[in-house]
This record gives C-alpha cells, structure tokens and sequence, in this order.
C-alpha cells in the first residue's frame, strides 16, 4: 500500500498522493534499472497484514482479519501493485503465520491478484513469478497454493539462517524439491553464525556448497 495508488481505499494509504506519487517514480526507476542490468526484484509479504488506515476505519486487527472485504482489498491491491510495476519480478508469500494454515485466502487473494494483473488493459503481458515460503505450512498446503497458479513458480525453504560446516548443501532442500514434486528450490541461508565469515569468506566453500545446492535441484538462494 506503500507503493500504490488505490483510489477504491483512500482509508488504505500510508502516504500522501504527493508522496506516493513520488514513491511510484522512485521505485519504476528501480525496477527498470534492474530489468536493465538483468535483476529481477520481488516483494515479501505475510498473510493477513493491513494498514493501520484501513483496520482503523473497517474496524478491523492488523493481522489476521479474514473478510469479504479484507479479501477484495487484497486482491485489488496485489493486481494493482503489479499493474504499476510492470518491471517487478513477483511476490514472496505464504500461508501463514497470520493467520496459519490459510491456504484459501491466499488462493483466493494473492493468486487471483496476480492472474488479475495482466487482465484489463494492464502495462503488464506477463504473469509475475509467485515464490511459496514453506514458514509454518504442510507441503501439501503449499502445493494446492502453487497448483492454481497459472505462472512461474518457486518453493523457498527457510533454513534459520544455519551454517553450513560442510560445503553441501542442507538435504532439507532435495527433501523439498520431492515433496512439491520436483520443483525448484530457492534456500535461504548466509554467514549469520561467529564462525560464519570463515567459511563463507572462502571462495572454494561457496564454490562447492552452490554446486551441491544445483544438485539437490536448487533453483537460488537468498542470503
């Protein structure tokens, strides 16, 4: 909300018309910048957050709130975030942790916002990439997600930032790959640990660890 202009929900902005205006040029320089240099930029959001704004005037709490209207919020506000960056690679979400397990709602909201953003005359012509984050869900919960949507899709695994003291990558990762049937795997992971910069600093050990994160059908990883 941040990022867009929805005239439907003035109650929603966390800025002025002035400063959204100006938010919107900044970050199209963003994305097109990144399209220019062959980076791809993504969004990372939970499942259900609304601006104070909006709780405040529907009477509603910030996380959580599962409605008819929460809903066509959602799904305005995804299309329309897509529709005014059509440079944006996709959206990072999942199906928690607020509420957890609510699988419906990001079907219903965060899919169909997505679909809805090449619909209608939109700038954009392709569907953007949708990233399922496994935080607090069932495999089988994150796959009914990814089954209904039509566009590019990855799994990402949250691995608590572990380090790696061998230059493998974790097994969790192939053991995600399997249970979503195969598909790629994005890792989450970095120097986070004392002990950390002394692998991470040696080019031979991410060399080896990258390797082994291909070899495990790892599609990225996100430090």
């Amino acid at each position: 909300p941040g990022f867009v202009r929805l005239d439907r929900y003035p109650e929603a902005a966390y800025l002025s018309k002035e400063e959204i205006n100006r938010q919107v040029d900044m970050f199209r320089w963003v994305t097109a910048e990144g399209k220019r240099h062959g980076v791809k930029i993504y969004f990372l959001t939970w499942n259900i957050c609304l601006p104070p704004g909006f709780c405040k005037a529907h009477g509603l709490d910030e996380f959580g709130a599962d409605t008819p209207l929460v809903r066509q919020y959602t799904r305005e506000s995804i299309a329309q975030l897509f529709r005014t960056y059509p440079d944006l690679g996709g959206l990072v979400t999942m199906a928690a942790e607020t509420p957890p397990g609510c699988t419906d709602f990001v079907k219903d909201c965060v899919v169909a916002g997505l679909k809805q953003s090449i619909m209608n005359g939109s700038p954009r012509k392709e569907l953007p990439t949708l990233v399922f984050w496994t935080w607090c869900s069932y495999p089988e919960q994150g796959r009914e997600i990814l089954d209904a949507y039509p566009g590019p899709k990855y799994v990402l695994h949250y691995l608590q930032y572990e380090q790696f003291f061998k230059p493998v990558a974790d097994p969790r990762i192939k053991m995600t790959s399997d249970a979503f049937g195969g598909m790629k795997v994005v890792a989450m992971g970095g120097p986070s640990t004392s002990t950390g910069w002394l692998y991470w600093g040696d080019p031979w050990f991410v060399q080896k660890t990258l390797q082994d994160l291909v070899a495990k059908n790892g599609g990225g990883i996100l430090f």
